[in-house]
């Protein structure tokens, strides 16, 4: 099932599942996240599937929020990050 956000910033399980086509969604988390937190909201990627997590970036980033990610020269698989 899908996670967000309470208002007062508990973690809440939805009864909606995951969007496709990743789940658990890097995307959709980094969304609730953002809209919840806005500036105050911070990710770290390390590595992920595809593009799952490069959607919800710009997001982020348009909300304040900052992204670190993991360079591909430092991960094991190049194609991940």
């Amino acid at each position: 099932h899908e996670l967000g956000f309470h208002h007062d910033g508990r973690l809440k399980c939805s009864q909606r599942p995951w969007p496709e086509p990743y789940t658990p969604s890097i995307d959709q988390m980094m969304l609730n996240l953002a809209q919840q937190f806005g500036p105050d909201c911070g990710v770290i990627v390390f590595s992920g599937m595809g593009s799952d997590g490069s959607a919800a970036t710009a997001y982020v980033r348009r909300q304040g929020g900052e992204v670190w990610t993991q360079r591909a020269d430092s991960c094991v698989c190049s194609s991940m990050p």
